[in-house]
């Protein structure tokens, strides 16, 4: 009679048992199906309080025509192409609320765009704005980035950037440069014909490398106002007998390459 006993227990608590990790189970799958949907919907953008990478335009009826633009931008991209028609200012702001920390706004001719970390704030983390823009193409440009990139075509207006660490691309230029960079790489070519090459280029850096690309028919030579401790500079336009203008390069106590080559392609 105990045997049986016994046995009635064992079988009773074998049987709660296996009800109590079934009963578990179902909750793990039901909680983990919660956290998919969770992550999902975040990715997205659908949960309350999640913030979504879709991107923000500023049409031409706010910017109007700007003859020249300033950017500030802590951390991001930065893409610039001039054009004829349809300007516009579109921006993307990753891991952060663009309602607190995106300023799109024109004062006079001047188009101001500017992502800055919010006050009180230590640091971004992963935090990023990209900014596309289409602009007239005599517009001016002046940029300071912190970290990031900046990409510039098609501009014929001048054109200044600092930037901290970066990567640099400037193409189908026709008007004066200037390009300060802590550390990072700098590509810069200009419009094939002499009419349209630069009077001053100027290219500072940390630790750099430049490539410029000019007309095959221009002439250049390279001065440095500071020799850098490491800096080499290639110049393909230095056998010139022509009047020559000014490719500036300083450096400081910087490393890297400057290549200034010529464009044979007509």
């Amino acid at each position: 009679m105990a045997k049986h006993a016994q046995r009635g227990i064992l079988f009773y608590n074998n049987t709660y048992l296996k009800g109590f990790f079934m009963a578990m189970a179902k909750k793990m799958l039901i909680i983990s199906s919660l956290l998919f949907l969770t992550v999902d919907q975040a990715e997205c953008g659908l949960v309350s309080g999640m913030l979504s990478s879709q991107a923000q335009v500023v049409s031409e009826n706010e910017i109007g025509m700007p003859k020249k633009l300033e950017c500030d931008v802590d951390n991001g991209g930065i893409v610039i192409r001039g054009v004829d028609s349809n300007f516009s200012c579109k921006y993307t702001a990753h891991n952060i609320d663009p309602d607190e920390t995106v300023k799109v706004k024109k004062s006079g001719d001047t188009l101001k765009v500017e992502f800055k970390k919010p006050r009180g704030q230590k640091g971004l983390g992963n935090a990023r704005v990209d900014f596309e823009l289409a602009l007239p193409r005599n517009c001016t440009i002046k940029i300071n980035l912190g970290n990031g990139s900046v990409t510039v075509q098609s501009i014929d207006g001048r054109i200044k950037v600092a930037a901290g660490n970066a990567s640099i691309k400037a193409y189908e230029l026709t008007n004066d440069a200037k390009f300060e960079i802590g550390n990072g790489n700098c590509e810069i070519s200009y419009k094939n014909s002499a009419e349209n090459a630069p009077k001053k280029c100027k290219i500072k850096g940390g630790s750099l490398n430049a490539i410029i690309t000019l007309p095959a028919n221009f002439c250049v030579k390279n001065t440095l106002e500071a020799t850098p401790f490491a800096l080499t500079v290639t110049n393909e336009f230095a056998k010139c007998y022509k009047k020559p203008r000014d490719i500036i390069i300083s450096g400081g106590i910087g490393a890297g390459s400057v290549k200034i080559i010529k464009n044979n392609i007509v």
